[in-house]
């Protein structure tokens, strides 16, 4: 008999050491208890998290974990499977003198991280080598990291600091950037050779003389990444035009339900009677197909059975998911946002015909090239329509998710010289649609650079005068679908293409009228709505104010911001607009006037977008 593993009766522990407010809420009634003990018995249940079959012989079997948690709770303190920290072994390591230090010995540096723990997590702190850190963490995370770095001048980088967020591992960090350990950066550093090497396998190599499907033909579609908005938005659009179609979609982390994309496409209001898209829940219901797996999860989280199934089934693959988090590491976001290319790139070929893959990356892999650490095979900056494999990322594992988008579009490049057919969309900056609003605001990170410049009255020098300059380039994500939807599904997208079959075709979806460099002084004036001078000032001047800023900051989400635009900007990152020329003609010809349908960035735009963002930090 499955089911989850329960545990409670009179040796049940009454909780958590140390931890009252974790031991209220985790046990539960016991009902099986005898009414005549209830009251002078140890009685209460508690779920582990834990499947497992009882077997009529009497044997438990354990079937695995129902939950990422993998903790259990011996003698009432909460411990990791999974994880054993390491004692603080540094006692004996000499300490560099003067400075924030000179007053800290070994035990003392590890006072003095702990009470910063325990004044800033509160109950969510338990004991020097517990990780508090969960999903719904990553804030509170960002501050402890903060306050770290105002009491003790250091502090690890947020994205170790997911990796590691113990007192142990602080400590460990701290010394070691003062001198007083072997560096471990080794362990850190990615080859990207090796990353983006598709394997010579049979599995990723088209069959021969497998034949393509005419894009006229086309009746089941995979999308995953069905959950983020931009995946609502292509699944409406999708069904609306094109009635014969079936959808499977396929959720980035965790597999998707129907009632719970009924629910989010209701939310985004497509779908029902305040819908403009035509599209109502029978249409829903009768053809989308949710795919019980997801990105995350090796073979798409599905069995080999099932796996082939899917092949067979679909006849083109629109990949939109992924793992979003500016603050984690490659490593981290490898799983979710690279790994699965190669399990997308079999999929395409498990059929009787190849299925096109239709990637949606970002405008952002390009900006890579503005990183200081970057490697770069020519002297300028490249902004075209092309595959960008004339540079390679900073080995650092640190700052992954650009760097994941720049191996995935690697690696579908290498299947494309191999026969399989696929197009890469580099979109600029995603934002609310144009009529309405949503929850999410989407790619936050430029209009939280605008938001950070109206704030603090200052706009700084980004970037060096050899570079493509700063630009503000938002795009709304009913305009990018519409636009990528046309240019992916339309047979004359392909014909009017010269791109030999060997390479991908590149598109970039940008707005045709972005807020130029020159123009932002007087746009950051209007938004401040105050009169004030604009003052523009060094970058390194304004990343001082923002740590001026972040430290007084009341709200978490203005912490975490500050921290990821000092550390991006700190190491080079610069938004430039990528040369869409091509696409723009393109589009012109299969939806003439299609550009005048995308807003101007300006200010009005810009009100809306900001209003937008403050009015979510309120909720």
């Amino acid at each position: 008999m499955p089911g989850e593993l329960v545990v409670g009766g009179p040796r049940f522990a009454t909780g958590l050491f140390n931890g009252p407010n974790f031991t209220a809420r985790l046990p539960i009634n016991d009902q099986l208890a005898f009414q005549r003990g209830r009251h002078r018995e140890r009685n209460g249940m508690v779920q582990r998290n834990h499947r497992a079959s009882f077997h009529p012989a009497g044997q438990l079997e354990s079937t695995g974990w129902t939950a990422r948690n993998k903790q259990i709770n011996p003698r009432g303190v909460r411990t990791n499977l999974t994880k054993v920290e390491q004692k603080s072994c540094c006692a004996s390591q000499s300490q560099r003198s003067g400075g924030a230090f000179s007053k800290i010995g070994p035990e003392g540096l590890e006072k003095s991280v702990t009470a910063i723990f325990k004044s800033t997590l509160g109950d969510k702190y338990l004991n020097p080598d517990g990780r508090f850190l969960e999903e719904n963490h990553s804030i509170l995370l960002v501050r402890l990291q903060a306050r770290i770095r105002e009491k003790l001048n250091i502090a690890p980088p947020v994205s170790q600091f997911i990796k590691e967020p113990t007192v142990a591992a602080v400590c460990t960090y701290i010394r070691q950037n003062k001198g007083c350990a072997v560096s471990r950066a080794d362990e850190n550093t990615i080859d990207w050779s090796s990353e983006t090497k598709l394997p010579t396998d049979p599995r990723y190599i088209p069959r021969y003389s497998i034949p393509r499907v005419d894009r006229d033909d086309i009746t089941r579609v995979l999308v995953t990444g069905a959950e983020l908005s931009v995946g609502l938005f292509l699944l409406a659009e999708i069904l609306v035009s094109k009635r014969d179609v079936v959808v499977y979609v396929l959720g980035s982390l965790k597999p998707l339900s129907t009632d719970d994309l009924m629910d989010s496409l209701e939310n985004h209001g497509l779908v029902g009677i305040s819908s403009n898209s035509h599209l109502d829940r029978d249409d829903v219901l009768s053809r989308v197909r949710c795919v019980y797996g997801c990105l995350s999860k090796p073979r798409l989280g599905l069995n080999e059975s099932e796996f082939r199934e899917l092949g067979r089934e679909v006849q083109t693959i629109y990949h939109l998911g992924g793992h979003v988090c500016l603050l984690k590491t490659y490593t981290q976001l490898k799983s979710a946002n690279v790994t699965p290319i190669l399990d997308l790139i079999q999929l395409a070929g498990t059929g009787e015909h190849l299925s096109e893959i239709h990637y949606l990356s970002s405008w952002s892999v390009g900006h890579i090239q503005s990183w200081s650490l970057v490697k770069r095979n020519l002297n300028t900056w490249v902004a075209t329509e092309d595959d960008m494999s004339h540079f390679q990322p900073p080995a650092e594992n640190q700052h992954g998710y650009f760097k994941s988008l720049w191996a995935a579009e690697a690696l579908l490049c290498s299947a494309a010289s191999r026969g399989f057919p696929v197009t890469i969309t580099r979109a600029s900056a995603v934002t609310n649609p144009r009529h309405g609003s949503l929850t999410s605001t989407g790619d936050e990170f430029a209009l939280r650079m605008i938001l950070a410049m109206v704030d603090s009255g200052k706009i700084p020098t980004v970037g060096s005068p050899k570079q493509p300059h700063l630009a503000v380039d938002l795009v709304p994500v009913d305009y990018l679908v519409r636009g990528l939807f046309t240019l992916t599904s339309e047979r004359a997208a392909v014909e009017a293409c010269s791109v030999s079959r060997d390479k991908p075709l590149f598109y970039h979806i940008s707005n045709p009228k972005p807020l130029e460099l020159r123009d932002l002084s007087d746009v950051v004036t209007a938004l401040s709505g105050d009169g004030r001078k604009i003052e523009m000032v060094s970058l390194e001047s304004w990343m001082q104010t923002l740590a001026t800023r972040e430290k007084k900051a009341n709200g978490t989400t203005e912490v975490l911001w500050a921290t990821i635009l000092r550390e991006y900007l700190g190491m080079g990152h610069v938004m430039f607009a990528l040369d869409s020329g091509n696409t723009d003609e393109s589009l012109e010809d299969l939806l003439p006037g299609f550009s005048e349908q995308c807003p101007q960035v300006d200010v009005a735009m810009l009100e809306r977008l900001l209003g937008g963002l403050r009015r979510v930090e309120r909720v």
